[in-house]
């Protein structure tokens, strides 16, 4: 069986144009440079285990427990990373965007309170809550109603 062409949406819009050349040209030259193709990790095979794990942790929960049956926590999956500072579990590529900003923001000094020591912090904070609910709002003033139309 004949391989499909593969359709190339640039070409056929550029084509007829004046861009027609740059837009070959720079095709050209990309196809041309080695090393632009990434090579492809082949991708792990276990989702055999996963999926009898999947299996055995489903039909243990189904077994009632007060029958003599056990509840079965799944066990985490092997391929999945563990973040040092936060115990979540993660793939490759997330781990790698995820642990670097994890371990910034759990070992972020914390902000100092006030300048003054933190008895004095402490007190400020208690006069300013004792003012807060010590307030009183003033009176609501009264309204000016319009003048009341009568109807004939």
């Amino acid at each position: 069986m004949k391989q499909r062409k593969i359709f190339d949406a640039t070409k056929a819009r550029v084509k007829g144009t004046e861009l027609e050349q740059y837009a070959l040209k720079k095709q050209f030259a990309e196809a041309k440079k080695p090393g632009v193709i990434k090579p492809l990790k082949p991708a792990k095979q276990n989702w055999r285990v996963k999926h009898a794990n999947f299996i055995r942790m489903v039909r243990s929960n189904r077994s009632n427990p007060e029958d003599g049956g056990s509840v079965q926590v799944s066990e985490p999956d092997p391929d999945y990373i563990q973040c040092d500072h936060c115990g979540r579990r993660f793939n490759e590529t997330a781990a790698e965007r995820h642990i670097p900003i994890c371990a910034n923001t759990k070992h972020r000094p914390k902000p100092a309170a006030n300048k003054g020591s933190s008895g004095n912090a402490i007190a400020d904070d208690e006069a300013r809550m004792r003012k807060r609910l010590d307030f009183k709002p003033p009176p609501p003033k009264a309204r000016k109603s319009p003048e009341k139309t009568t109807r004939k």
